[in-house]
């Protein structure tokens, strides 16, 4: 059994891949089998700048850039981040339609990076569309609405 498990582990360790983050860029892994401790995205997050060994088959290795992001929403058609009019429009008090270009700047707090991956998405891209485009539009309209 002793002589298994030393196998099993030389095998893993050769197998190990590296994994780099940017200077700014934090790294979170997700464990796909977990001989010791939880399966999953792991809490830990990894510093920028680093070189980190994992083996592949057992393991998922994401990046998350944490500098500052702009979103822009604009009228103009080829201006911003998506094509078209993607200006916020709202009704004011006297029912006046008012549409206003706005930007965005955002980023990722790394010590949460991990709960971004396992709760909203696995890119910035996917951050942008599904938390930060429309929580920052509820919120714009609600401001602009008073």
């Amino acid at each position: 059994m002793r002589t298994l498990l030393l196998t099993l582990i030389a095998m893993l360790a050769l197998g190990c891949t590296p994994h780099s983050t940017d200077s700014t860029e934090v790294g979170i892994r997700t464990a796909k089998i977990a001989f010791i401790g939880d399966k999953g995205v792991q809490k830990e997050v990894y510093a920028p700048g680093s070189t980190y060994f994992f083996p592949p088959i057992i393991n998922d290795w994401h990046v998350f850039d944490t500098a500052l992001q702009n979103l822009e929403m604009t009228r103009e058609v080829n201006k911003g981040s998506r094509s078209g009019d993607d200006s916020l429009r709202f009704k004011t008090v006297d029912g006046n339609d008012i549409s206003v270009n706005v930007t965005v700047a955002w980023r990722i707090d790394p010590s949460m990076a991990w709960y971004v991956l396992q709760f909203v998405g696995n890119d910035l891209i996917a951050v942008e569309e599904k938390l930060v485009r429309p929580v920052s539009r509820t919120v714009m309209r609600d401001v602009l609405n008073e």
